[in-house]
């Protein structure tokens, strides 16, 4: 039984690039164009549901 082998090493070293290679890209551009929409269309109700559900439990 050989173990798993992901690239010869560098699998992991794949697997992190495209993990800081996709918040990069989030942050340079996702939340620079559609930042503020998301901001208030998405995010201030889903917290304010949140904080409601944590209040009457």
């Amino acid at each position: 039984e050989e173990p798993l082998e992901l690239c010869h090493g560098f699998g992991s070293l794949i697997a992190f690039l495209g993990i800081i290679y996709f918040f990069v890209i989030y942050f340079l551009v996702v939340k620079r164009y559609i930042g503020k929409w998301f901001e208030t269309t998405v995010w201030s109700p889903v917290e304010s549901a949140y904080f409601y559900l944590w209040r009457i439990t």
